[in-house]
């Protein structure tokens, strides 16, 4: 084996059918992990009754309560600026800043 394209031909021949061996063999013990792992599934679970005429009174109310309360929050969130309540002179310079700022050149 003098010659370098001989040894590289049967470092090759060794080499190529060896990575596939252990490219398969990964593979299969992929699936079986997998098949051994998989979860079944399960039956599924009855359907409940459907609720009664009161059950579903109480539960429309309590829709209805929970939102006129977030309702309510929502509103008091909202603030509106009056009179008595005018911004601050640092809101109102920047607020000014703002208004006067030379708009950019297009490019």
């Amino acid at each position: 084996m003098d010659d370098p394209t001989l040894a590289a031909l049967f470092i090759t021949s060794i080499g190529m059918p060896m990575l596939f061996a252990a490219l398969a063999l990964l593979i299969v013990l992929m699936l079986l992990l997998t098949a051994t792992t998989r979860q079944r599934r399960a039956a599924p679970p009855p359907q409940p009754a459907p609720p009664s005429e009161r059950e579903q009174a109480v539960r429309r109310a309590a829709a209805i309560a929970v939102a006129l309360a977030r309702a309510e929050v929502e509103m008091a969130l909202v603030s509106v600026e009056t009179k008595e309540q005018s911004a601050s002179p640092w809101r109102q310079y920047h607020r000014q800043r703002i208004l006067t700022l030379k708009p950019r050149k297009a490019r």
